[in-house]
């Protein structure tokens, strides 16, 4: 059995989802990891209850005030989580849609989430499907749950001759799940996190797009050629 966390991002140009993938295997070690990492931040005065979360390790809020004015501390806070996520089995697929042109024709964020929630699961159906294996879906808690529900409900209810007719093949099951009792949510959280920060303008954003560029390095080891991420410009 797989299993697929997958979170959400976005900044001015693009709403972005991601997931990272792996076998049911793979889960204590990333368990064991999360727990290496908050053990090491404590020690730095970080709560136990800070949330592995992108935005939070970067801008040093939310339990992880104390590393506030300590880049090189953050930043190698990120290393050894990317690192040790390159030791497991797991693959990291990420999609994202355009804002801009979706927004001029009246499209709302909810629909922005929803029509990059479809494209990654697409995506995670058939990265699934190639493996042959099941996979439950774990998501991020989102105000508009019901609404993604009855996408897929449509999903499986679409006709033959629909080019979703294999859609959930492999796709067992989708949860919602608040991030901080999901390590994986976590995980993905920080993946998507820099994967945005990747995409920031070149000229207003230079420190931080070179950060997201060493820390993107590490996170290529996890990215299938198959599966590359895929940006949707309408």
């Amino acid at each position: 059995m797989l299993y697929a966390f997958t979170d959400e991002s976005y900044n001015s140009k693009y709403y972005l989802q991601g997931a990272l993938i792996m076998h049911e295997s793979e889960l204590p070690r990333l368990e064991r990891l999360i727990i290496e990492v908050k053990d090491r931040a404590r020690f730095y005065g970080v709560c136990e209850s800070a949330e592995i979360h992108g935005h939070s390790i970067m801008q040093g809020v939310h339990g992880w005030e104390p590393l506030a004015g300590k880049l090189k501390l953050r930043l190698s806070i990120y290393k050894q989580l990317l690192h040790g996520l390159t030791g497991f089995n797991v693959k990291l697929l990420l999609v994202g849609v355009e804002i801009a042109p979706l927004m001029k024709t009246g499209e709302t964020m909810a629909d922005l989430h929803l029509e990059s929630y479809k494209i990654l699961l697409d995506v995670i159906e058939s990265y699934a499907q190639l493996k042959a294996e099941d996979v439950e879906v774990l998501s991020d808690k989102i105000s508009y749950e019901k609404k993604i529900n009855n996408l897929i409900k449509n999903f499986r209810e679409k006709p033959k001759e629909s080019s979703y007719e294999d859609f959930v093949r492999n796709i067992v099951k989708i949860e919602h799940v608040d991030s901080h009792l999901s390590v994986g949510v976590q995980m993905t959280d920080v993946a998507l996190y820099i994967f945005n920060r990747l995409l920031l303008d070149e000229k207003s954003h230079i420190r931080a797009r070179k950060e997201a560029q060493n820390l993107w390095k590490i996170l290529e080891q996890i990215i299938d050629e198959e599966f590359a991420p895929r940006i949707l410009r309408p």
